[in-house]
């Protein structure tokens, strides 16, 4: 590169608005949006409705990204993102209106908890476990302030135990912790306590599709022009072009707007920019973390289990090994189980064989339920972790991260040129659906605007 260009693009990279460029040719798109997530679709949507040529590149070979209803069950079963957290002011509750996407309540209080030994849990008693974790949760925060520098959420929570616990509370507490670990879809020991409590709720109804995710997705990307099969590989930025190269083909644009999960940006052979990105926004990718929640569905010839729960619960000696069944049958007429792993428990269930993880889940299930437990006439597995086009579940804040490296991780370059969206982008509201969404019109605004 000759020595003025060099500087030209220094000097584009250090901008805050967009730099002109040459004249769009025939044909060419003004933007290119990398990924149709809900992210890529919501900017693309939004641009297209503003005037802009945009094209979606998609490496997988159907829409949705880590939101994904699966039906080979014979029922649709979201095997990502399954929930509206907060329906009070959230985009995605009016885009479920808009496309008359049906949603159910979900009540996560509505629990069917079974012991070790597989007796039931008394309903006032799994209200306790509740009102017990939330108070430890509170002392634990209350508490950081007079501890060294950074802490895990689970030493916290070690720390603000009052006494010695005797076996059962033990396993109330593995239990509770583990929903909080699903939650984030990480080890509590590798959480921020701070970053935990970084995000701002909605508020409102939590509520699931029976009908699955996808029709909000198949909604977006109705009239947009999409690509998938076509993964991109690398972004070549110089002072008077922007080349997006896929491994079929290569495109010319303007713009370009890259919507791909955090943990495709960590990989190593994930997308390539040239010139590479700046050593602040490679810190950022570094530090922030990527959890692991996988699902298993399991469908049955009938139910054994309490129809009107929610939720079953299992306080397993091992508080990670399934503590979480998410009952389907609640929301419709199909017999489904859907069974919850994080962290590190997934991890090492993803390098386990479907037929090892069927024989796990049986065995959780017939601890609580015994015999009644038939074999599954069909069952999905779920390897977020090992899936090359998400790296992950979800973002969240490990120790030695905070909130602000989701702003670096957002913050456009090359003069506005080359921007950032995604769950893990937006500081409020990360590692939701609807913070995908909003960061996705976040972009697509301030592109326009030239912000």
């Amino acid at each position: 590169m000759r020595r003025r260009d060099f500087l030209r693009l220094s000097l584009l990279a250090a901008a805050g608005t967009a730099a002109p460029l040459r004249a769009r040719a025939l044909g060419e798109p003004d933007v290119i949006v990398i990924g149709a997530g809900i992210a890529g679709l919501a900017a693309a949507r939004e641009l297209q409705a503003r005037g802009q040529k945009v094209l979606v590149l998609e490496a997988r070979t159907r829409l949705g990204g880590r939101i994904w209803t699966d039906r080979s069950l014979g029922a649709p079963v979201d095997l990502g993102a399954a929930w509206i957290h907060g329906t009070r002011h959230n985009p995605v509750a009016e885009l479920a209106e808009t496309y008359a996407a049906k949603t159910s309540e979900t009540d996560f209080d509505s629990v069917a908890l079974y012991d070790v030994d597989g007796s039931r849990v008394a309903a006032d008693r799994v209200r306790e476990i509740g009102e017990g974790f939330d108070a430890l949760v509170e002392r634990a925060v209350d508490g950081a302030d007079d501890l060294p520098g950074d802490v895990s959420a689970g030493e916290a929570l070690r720390r603000a135990v009052r006494g010695e616990l005797d076996p059962w509370e033990a396993r109330a507490l593995g239990w509770a912790q583990a929903g909080l670990a699903a939650s984030a879809a990480e080890d509590l020991e590798r959480l921020s306590l701070a970053g935990l409590e970084s995000g701002k709720d909605l508020g409102g109804k939590q509520v699931l599709f029976p009908g699955g995710y996808q029709r909000i997705i198949r909604g977006l990307a109705e009239g947009l022009d999409v690509q998938l099969n076509n993964p991109v590989r690398r972004i070549v930025v110089r002072a008077q072009s922007l080349r997006v190269e896929t491994w079929r083909s290569s495109f010319q644009t303007q713009n370009v707007i890259v919507t791909v999960p955090l943990g495709v940006l960590k990989a190593e052979e994930g997308i390539e920019f040239d010139p590479a990105l700046p050593a602040h926004k490679r810190d950022a990718i570094e530090r922030l973390g990527v959890g692991v929640l996988d699902k298993v569905a399991l469908r049955f010839a009938f139910p054994f289990w309490p129809e009107e729960a929610h939720f079953l619960g299992w306080m397993s000696e091992n508080a990670g090994a399934w503590p979480h069944f998410l009952n389907l049958k609640r929301y419709g007429p199909d017999p489904i189980l859907v069974g919850f792993a994080a962290g590190d428990f997934a991890r090492g269930m993803e390098a386990r064989s479907d037929e090892d993880v069927e024989s796990e889940v049986l065995a959780a299930l017939r601890a609580m339920f015994g015999s009644a437990v038939s074999a599954p006439s069909g069952m999905i597995v779920t390897r977020w972790g090992e899936d090359r086009w998400a790296r992950g579940a979800y973002s969240h804040i490990p120790l030695g991260a905070e909130a602000g490296d989701r702003d670096v991780l957002a913050e456009p370059l090359f003069g506005g040129r080359v921007r950032f969206a995604g769950e893990a982008t937006h500081r409020d509201h990360a590692a939701t659906v609807h913070g995908a969404y909003l960061s996705g019109l976040r972009e697509a605004a301030a592109l326009v605007s030239g912000a």
